[in-house]
Formats: structure tokens, sequence, C-alpha cells
């Protein structure tokens, strides 16, 4: 009973720790951030904060690393499946596939709200601070895989420097809606609107290469 009610404990000051911490790191950023003050607004030592954490960047990673994973693995399966669909077949899907993704990463935001705000917009000094260009550039790679499945022989419309900025635009466009502070709602039309305008675009570049 004592090492369960220590070990619950142990529980109650990690989680205050954690809850001080983000909303340090919201308020000041990574790199600003102080531990004393993280420790002050959660009522214990500093010794108990490195009972819990190595250093700033331990405290960090624990608020943020299960979002990051999970939009990598988001990612990874939508572009694995579209991978595969346009291995066997030249016809574009159908555009409610990207709104049915861009709406499921949006509302995935607004159910980890504070670890993505953190990771997006607070993680400079952290080993985190380049997540979004992770992203583009994994983007990047597999958009090059998805399109050369798709067009053959194309090196003028879908070069490097295209694919590179589609890449990019597909994440700030996500990006902007996010930080307008929409409610779940307006944010959910929003990127329907967005993709609907960033796939037109994509078709009439695709219909350029393939008549190339």
């Amino acid at each position: 009973l004592c090492a369960g009610g220590e070990r619950m404990q142990q529980e109650t000051t990690r989680e205050r720790l954690l809850e001080s911490a983000s909303r340090e790191f919201l308020s000041n950023g990574y790199q600003k951030a102080s531990l004393r003050t993280i420790c002050r607004n959660a009522g214990v030592t500093t010794g108990a904060l490195y009972f819990f954490f190595k250093d700033k960047s331990a405290l960090f990673h624990a608020l943020v690393k299960d979002a990051a994973e999970a939009v990598m693995q988001m990612l990874y399966q939508h572009t694995s499946f579209e991978e595969e669909v346009y291995s066997n077949t030249d016809q574009l899907m159908d555009m409610e596939h990207d709104i049915r993704f861009a709406q499921e990463l949006i509302s995935f935001y607004y159910a980890h709200e504070t670890a993505l705000e953190l990771l997006f917009n607070c993680s400079w000094g952290s080993a985190y601070q380049d997540f979004t260009e992770q992203i583009i550039a994994y983007l990047v790679k597999r958009n090059t895989k998805i399109i050369s499945a798709m067009v053959k022989d194309d090196d003028t419309v879908f070069n490097a420097c295209t694919l590179h900025w589609l890449s990019q635009i597909q994440v700030e466009a996500f990006l902007h809606i996010l930080s307008h502070h929409y409610s779940q709602e307006q944010a959910l039309h929003q990127i329907r609107i967005v993709v609907t305008f960033l796939r037109g675009g994509f078709e009439g570049l695709y219909q350029q290469a393939v008549k190339n």
C-alpha cells in the first residue's frame, strides 16, 4: 500500500511538472523557458524535476513525442496508400480522398492542440525545431516516388523544384489555417476549400505533364 501510494504521488508530481512545463513552453518557447519557473509553478524543487527528467530537452520530448510520431505515422499511411494505388493506375484518385485526410489531420490537431502547438510554434532550440522541415522533406521524397509512378519520363513539369514547392505549400496551407485559431468546425470547412484549390492546380500540372 505504501509503495502504491508513493508511485501515485510520483505520478502526480510528474503530471504537475508536465502541466507547468507546457504552460512555460507555450508562453516563452523552448529556448527561453526557465526550469526554475517550471518547478516553482509546479510547487516542486529542481531536484524533483531531475528525478523525472534528465534536462529541459527530455521534458519537452515527453510533451511532444507521441504527437510527433502520430503525425508522421498518419503521413506514412496516407502516402503509402497513394503510392500503392498509383503504381497500378494513372487515374487520379477522387478529391474527397485528399479532403478526408486533410480533415483527419485537422481533427487530430484539435484533439492534441497543446502538443502540436508546442511542436509547430514553440520548439526553436529543441531537438524538434526542424519538425516542419522534416515533414516537408518526407513529403518531397514520397511525392517524388508517387509522381514517378503516375507520370513516366517527365522532368519538365514535375521537376525537383516543383515537387519541393508542392510539398511545402501543402504543409504551409495547413499551418496557415491553424494560425488563425478557428473553431474546429471552421478549420474543417476551410481545409476543404484549401485542398480543392490545391488539387485543381495539381490536376492542371498533371494534364500538362502527361501531354509532354
